[in-house]
Parts: structure tokens; sequence; C-alpha cells
């Protein structure tokens, strides 16, 4: 892909909609600039709308795959760890996604585990990037493994296993912008991130399931 068309897709990874003239590379002229945001659209992987541009569900898988990093698809597993993180009132953290795909969207604390990470190193690496600069002391417990496969129209979007874990952490805690706790019951459902949900009624029948079992 040209690298033109790789720095408008990478700017469109971390917003919802972008003009015109925020996606232009510097130093690059604007009939050449303009050349490859048509094939873009011409190539399904955005669309304009109105007076932006989005990504189309293709747009949306690369920004899964792509790493504005490396400038490529990851070379890694698409294996990514879940984290329950509760407090002691049973709040659960959420966090509000600032990248594609579903940006803007709330979903749990996860991310894909890196080569010869292990499951409690991946855990603490997410922990440590999202919620809090510190992961002494925090155990994680791995309660399940869960397999999605998120559509958009016909396009695949994001097809992950997750290692789900739990934690509980200290109610003074500090915690990193763009995640709060929520009550498990007054989630606000409409603006859930794909599989937040289901992946929330896996976790609470789990604990509903290992409190029956302990009382009996």
């Amino acid at each position: 892909m040209h690298y033109i068309q790789q720095h408008i897709l990478d700017k469109l990874v971390y917003a919802e909609f972008l003009r015109n003239r925020d996606m232009r590379p510097p130093h690059v002229e604007s009939n050449l600039y303009q050349y490859h945001l048509l094939q873009l659209q011409k190539d399904g992987y955005i669309r304009k709308q109105d007076k932006t541009y989005t990504l189309t569900s293709n747009g949306l898988a690369y920004a899964d795959t792509h790493s504005t990093t490396l400038k490529k698809a990851r070379p890694q597993p698409k294996v990514v760890t879940v984290l329950f993180i509760t407090n002691s009132q049973g709040q659960i953290l959420i966090r509000t996604k600032q990248r594609q795909p579903f940006i803007g969207q709330l979903g749990l604390i996860f991310g894909k585990m890196h080569k010869n990470e292990t499951i409690h190193e991946a855990a603490s690496r997410e922990f440590v990037e999202k919620v809090n600069d510190r992961v002494d002391g925090l155990h994680f417990k791995q309660c399940g493994v869960a397999h999605f496969v998120i559509t958009s129209g016909e396009t695949v979007v994001s097809d992950y296993i997750g290692i789900l874990l739990t934690a509980t952490i200290s109610d003074d805690s500090v915690i990193k912008p763009f995640a709060q706790f929520y009550d498990p019951a007054n989630l606000p459902k409409d603006k859930l991130s794909p599989s937040t949900a289901e992946l929330l009624t896996a976790f609470q029948e789990q604990q509903q399931f290992l409190e029956h079992t302990i009382a009996t």
C-alpha cells in the first residue's frame, strides 16, 4: 500500500470522522493526495460522509490488524487478554476505546498478546498501559476463554480468542483517563462495543456459579 494511503488510514484509526485537510500528509501536493484519497474510496477502505471521511467495514478490519507503529500487519497471534477489573463494591472497570475499530465505544480492558509473553505478563502490561502505572500486588485469576467473530455486513472486522482474567483493585487506586467503574446493572448498553455485553454476561454467570459452589 502506498505510504500516502497508509498515512490517511492511520489518521482515521484514531478518529471516527476526519475532514479532508486533517488527513493530508505534510509536504504532499494536493493533486497527489487527492488521487490516493480517491483510491482508498474505490478500494473500499474509507467513505465520505457529508464533509468528513470515515472507515468502512474494510477500513475497520485494517485498523484491527494493522500496526501504525510497524506500518504493517502485526506479526502476532490474534489472542487477547480480557480483564475484568472490579472494586470492593462489585463495580467493573470500563474504558472508552481510543482507536478503531469501534472508537468512542465502551469496552473492557483488553489487548493483543505479544510474542513470547505469558498470559499474566500480557495482562499486567495491558493493566499498566490502560489502568494504572503500578501492578504491584495485583493478582490475576484466569476465569475462562471466549471466541468472538465481529462482523460489519459481510466483512469480518475482528476475530479473536479472549483469555479472560479477573482482579480486584483497591477503591483508592488512581485510574488513568478514559476508564471508570460502572455498576454492571447500569451500563449504557447502547454505547458498548461489540462482544462486551456477552463477555460481561459470561463473567457474571461464572461469578454466580462460583458463589453457589462455595456456599454449598
